[in-house]
């Protein structure tokens, strides 16, 4: 599988976005197991290793991008995924 150049983590599966009022998007990294201090805080632009497709039609209560935004973002890239 080819990993697409905007494989960040507000496009991730392991991505669960932190409530918020602000413009800026961050989150918990649940892809390892939570720390002492407990599950990472990461931003929608970071990025790692461990990125997989949060594509599939899942039913979720945190937001996270429409397929329409997903499209969007990466049009005829989609297939590769």
């Amino acid at each position: 599988m080819q990993i697409p150049i905007d494989a960040t983590c507000v496009t991730c599966r392991w991505f669960d976005i932190i409530p918020s009022e602000d413009e800026a998007v961050s989150g918990h990294c649940r892809r390892h197991a939570p720390s002492s201090a407990g599950w990472p805080v990461t931003d929608e632009a970071d990025y790692c290793g461990d990125w997989q497709s949060d594509y599939a039609p899942v039913l979720r209560t945190r937001k996270h991008p429409t397929w329409g935004e997903v499209k969007e973002q990466f049009g005829p890239d989609l297939a590769e995924l």
